[in-house]
């Protein structure tokens, strides 16, 4: 999720496991996030779960934590 890790290697560790991951998943991004949307749509590609863009900038969770609570229970309730 973070860029940033305790760990000397970070985010690599991080990409190296998507693979492995065996919940279900939902890879989300703002629509006006600064960062690459390509970079959100690999994470999901790796994990093999769907990419989802979202009204919002990259914090798009925070700015409307209603509507996040609404997403939580809309991806866990299938």
């Amino acid at each position: 999720m973070f860029e940033v890790s305790s760990e000397e290697r970070g985010a690599r560790d991080a990409w190296a496991h998507l693979a492995s991951l065996r919940a279900t998943a939902t890879v989300a991004a703002g629509t006006r996030s600064n960062l690459p949307p390509e970079w959100f749509a690999a994470q999901a590609e790796r994990v093999g779960c769907p990419f989802v863009q979202l009204d919002g900038g990259h914090f798009f969770l925070q700015e409307d934590t209603a509507r996040a609570e609404r997403l939580v229970r809309e991806r866990l309730s299938g």
